[in-house]
């Protein structure tokens, strides 16, 4: 299983993609830091620190995209 080290503590995390790529948010079970994540291959390409509230808001809007999805159209 591939693993990064964490960009707060660098405690190593090991994680399972199903893509090549990830983007998008992380936590770390060490530190508890949250970052907004860059992942390619195995390779962790860019990361931030992330805020709980920025966290919140990124899932508001991925759960009204995925409504609006679903939603069918009545022409």
């Amino acid at each position: 299983m591939p693993t990064i080290k964490c960009p707060g503590c660098g405690q190593e995390i090991k994680f399972f993609l199903i893509e090549n790529a990830y983007e998008g948010p992380l936590k770390c079970a060490s530190c508890k830091g949250l970052f907004k994540v860059s992942i390619e291959g195995e390779e962790l390409k860019a990361w931030q620190p992330m805020t709980e509230e920025e966290l919140k808001a990124g899932q508001e809007i991925e759960a009204l995209k995925a409504k609006f999805r679903r939603t069918p159209r009545s022409d």
